[in-house]
C-alpha cells in the first residue's frame, strides 16, 4: 500500500499510470515518479534513481 509520508494517508489510485504500481520485473520500486513518459501520471520507481522532488501541498 502506498501512503503519503507526511500523513500516512493512502495514495489514491486514480493518479497512477495504467498498470502501475507494478514493481517491474520484480525490482524493488518503492518510490514514486511522474513525467511525460507516463502521460504526467505516476509510476513506481527504484529509490536509487536520481529524480526531482515531488512535494505534497497540504
Amino acid at each position: 500500500m502506498w501512503t503519503w509520508s507526511s500523513t500516512g494517508d493512502v495514495i489514491i489510485q486514480k493518479y497512477w499510470d495504467a498498470c502501475q504500481p507494478d514493481s517491474y520485473q520484480g525490482t524493488e520500486e518503492d518510490c514514486l515518479e511522474m513525467g511525460v513518459a507516463y502521460n504526467l501520471r505516476w509510476n513506481d520507481a527504484e529509490c536509487s534513481r536520481q529524480l526531482s522532488v515531488l512535494c505534497e501541498d497540504g
